[in-house]
């Protein structure tokens, strides 16, 4: 008869524990990224030139 999940996945941790603990440390190191508010800006659009239709083709809002 097979050991209940809950069983079967303690034991893989026993077995597993190195891995388990490289992959933690490798978690904490991630630096978050710091971004300046230009750069924010920039991605969110807001600098873009904005077109708008109009008799005789489309025209640029400055």
């Amino acid at each position: 008869m097979r050991k209940p999940l809950k069983d079967q996945l303690k034991q893989w941790e026993k077995k597993h524990k190195e891995i388990i603990r490289n992959n933690r440390e490798m978690n904490k190191k991630r630096k978050s990224e710091h971004l300046s508010e230009e750069d924010i800006k920039e991605l969110m659009g807001i600098n873009r030139t904005i077109y708008r239709r109009c008799k005789g083709g489309a025209w640029r809002n400055r």
